[in-house]
């Protein structure tokens, strides 16, 4: 199958969700499924993505507004003590509690799913720091 350019691209930003997804316990049976399926579907087209991007804002709020909010929190982490002596996945899980506290603090705060991935990230460090590490 050849792909778009739009879809290559499409495919890269899977890969790195999928290689994510994976961490959280997704088999990646149920991953590879997704990724075809949405190439069928025509991951790339630019009317699927303006759509994504309006569902994104109506559930986390303007993005600018989350850019803010979430770019404060991570200043404040990378000038902290501490920050330079964390390995590169404790500093990656709080970046991404950062970013999903933003998506919280400008959108939906009753959204199940932003606080559910927040528990995921610091689950992760949790069990790398019990030895159980993924």
């Amino acid at each position: 199958m050849k792909l778009s350019r739009p879809q290559k691209i499409a495919l890269d930003k899977l890969t790195a969700e999928w290689e994510c997804s994976y961490t959280m316990g997704v088999s990646r049976k149920t991953l590879d499924a997704l990724v075809k399926k949405g190439l069928a579907e025509g991951f790339g087209d630019m009317n699927n993505t303006d759509q994504t991007l309006e569902d994104r804002g109506t559930r986390y709020g303007d993005f600018a507004g989350h850019a803010l909010v979430t770019q404060s929190i991570k200043r404040a982490m990378s000038e902290s003590e501490n920050w330079q002596s964390l390995s590169d996945d404790k500093r990656e899980a709080l970046e991404m509690i950062a970013h999903k506290i933003g998506r919280i603090l400008n959108g939906d705060p009753d959204y199940q799913d932003s606080w559910h991935d927040i528990n995921g990230y610091a689950r992760l460090v949790e069990r790398q720091l019990q030895g159980d590490g993924v």
